[in-house]
């Protein structure tokens, strides 16, 4: 056996490692600062992320699903996801510095990521204007390491069909175990309405966390089916886990995630039709002459439910129909929410009240007639409605900066899908904009964009659709040529 002598630096650096790991682990008990904790972890994920930072960009994507929230102090953070996204934020500038070419800056310039950047510009204006300015910069820093992990980075990393496949894999073996358990646990309950948010802990935060994630995600399990022959051991897996993931969302009883499903057949025919950017120019005319309609002589006060009768119901069959009737509680604690909101708006329509900042104030713009059981609001929950939410805190630039992206993001994917002539960009761009369709769904009725779980996905889908809408691009002008 040989004796290697080990370098005197490397003991060096070994020693230094070992010393403020043992500060770190005395100061964090010693005062009760148990962050300090985290500082070897970082290290040591530093370190390797220098080395090679794709093996931190996978260790995220399979930390997604399994994160839990924690309280550490009076800090609050999806351990272990949001560190490494942090993390992988300043890794990922330090190799753009280093090596520019990393980055292939035809992506930068794609006017659905200058529309994103825009719209994070204006929110960082936003700060001198807001209401607590010190919660709005938290925002646009949190922002930052969504856009920079899931909107750059992926487009570095994810650009071929083996990319795709272990994108696909980190994500679903990890989101498939939560499920079993979840499922598992929940058959504990006898699979009851109102028992819905205990077994979605430690991994989902509730039932609407834990449902939206797996919606969005379910169209990429139809895109894996077609990579395996029949009859082969991961075929037979990925379509046993269509029916499991459709049992999980339909037991997750959340109302939004069905009507992403059912919008996932919908658009699939719009967008092979290519008539999906005509029906959405549709839908945003038709809600905004409803809009206008509600606030006309106060229109809304029509629809102002009973107190006594707007109850939270422990059958999902009967909260299906107490939805339909409004008499349904959320249903209706989010139209208590949505009139605060169109209050504020009114109040403050340019520069909104900043982001972040419309928990604090929204109580003051209620209006009692719409009061529920549930509007002291101990989750400290916001307004129900992304959509909306941006408009309160960001303004009417703000919400018109969301809407351009937002069509630009599905008028180019329905044109990159058009003009692709390779089947599996076609199917690949499809799955992704299938999974966009199902977070704008749930946008409707929840601010789940914010989150880890939905973000994730949501930036992730964006960056994996520029970069094919440029191979399709790239081929159409080689194809040219020749």
């Amino acid at each position: 056996m040989l004796n290697k002598q080990i370098p005197a630096y490397q003991l060096g650096w070994f020693a230094g490692f070992a010393l403020v790991s043992l500060i770190c682990i005395l100061g964090a008990f010693a005062l009760e600062q148990y962050l300090a904790l985290a500082v070897p972890v970082v290290i040591v994920f530093g370190y390797i992320a220098f080395i090679n930072y794709r093996i931190i960009y996978w260790l995220l994507l399979f930390s997604l699903p399994l994160s839990t929230e924690l309280d550490i102090g009076s800090v609050g953070l999806d351990m272990p996801d949001e560190l490494l996204m942090v993390s992988l934020m300043f890794v990922t500038f330090l190799a753009i510095l280093g090596k520019p070419h990393l980055l292939d800056f035809r992506f930068i310039k794609h006017p659905i990521i200058l529309l994103l950047f825009v719209h994070l510009l204006l929110m960082a204006m936003l700060i001198p204007y807001s209401e607590n300015g010190l919660v709005t910069l938290k925002f646009v820093l949190s922002k930052l390491w969504f856009y920079v992990p899931f909107l750059l980075l992926t487009s570095m990393i994810i650009k071929e069909e083996q990319d795709i496949k272990k994108f696909f894999w980190y994500i679903f073996l990890p989101m498939t175990f939560t499920i079993l358990v979840v499922l598992v646990r929940y058959a504990g309950y006898g699979f009851a309405f109102e028992e819905v948010n205990k077994p979605m802990m430690p991994f989902y935060r509730n039932h609407v966390s834990y449902a939206c994630m797996i919606t969005i995600f379910y169209p990429f399990i139809w895109l894996a089916a077609t990579w395996y022959q029949p009859g082969t051991w991961k075929r037979r897996i990925l379509q046993w886990s269509k029916v499991l993931y459709l049992v999980a969302i339909y037991l997750s009883y959340t109302r939004a995630c069905y009507l992403a499903i059912l919008a996932i057949g919908v658009c699939y025919l719009l967008i092979n039709w290519n008539l999906l950017r005509h029906v959405l120019v549709g839908a945003l005319v038709a809600v905004s002459v409803g809009l206008i309609y509600m606030a006309n002589d106060n229109n809304y006060l029509d629809f102002a439910p009973e107190y006594t009768k707007t109850i939270y119901h422990t059958e999902f069959g009967d909260h299906l129909k107490a939805t339909v009737g409004l008499k349904d509680v959320s249903s209706m604690e989010r139209v208590y929410r949505w009139v605060a909101a169109f209050r504020m708006i009114a109040d403050r329509p340019i520069t909104g009240f900043g982001p972040g900042n419309f928990y604090p104030y929204y109580q003051r713009y209620t209006v009692t007639d719409f009061q529920t059981y549930t509007s002291d609001n101990p989750e400290k929950s916001t307004v129900h409605n992304y959509f909306l939410l941006v408009l309160v805190e960001q303004g009417i630039p703000g919400l018109l900066m969301f809407l351009i992206s937002s069509l630009a993001i599905f008028f180019y994917g329905q044109k990159a899908y058009a003009q692709a002539t390779d089947p599996y960009h076609r199917k690949v761009i499809m799955t992704v904009m299938l999974a966009l369709v199902c977070v704008y769904v749930n946008l409707l009725l929840s601010d789940m964009i914010e989150t880890d779980k939905v973000g994730s996905l949501y930036y992730m889908c964006i960056s994996i659709l520029v970069v094919f809408a440029l191979k399709v691009r790239g081929k159409r002008i080689q194809d040219a040529a020749e």
